[in-house]
């Protein structure tokens, strides 16, 4: 019983890497679009992440 608690345990610490570099990589692509179409703003991915973040809690 206690090895399978640890096999759950160690599952979600790896889906949790993986969530975070699909993140990672999905404010990447983001912030790539967004500096293509607006060139005269550039950010980086904790810019565009920060603005997101502002304009979700104006809403």
């Amino acid at each position: 019983m206690k090895k399978q608690g640890m096999q759950g345990l160690e599952g979600s610490q790896k889906d949790a890497a993986l969530t975070e570099k699909w993140q990672k990589h999905a404010w990447e692509e983001i912030t790539y679009s967004l500096n293509v179409v607006f060139a005269e703003a550039v950010r980086d991915v904790k810019d565009s992440a920060k603005k997101w973040s502002n304009l979700k809690s104006s809403a």
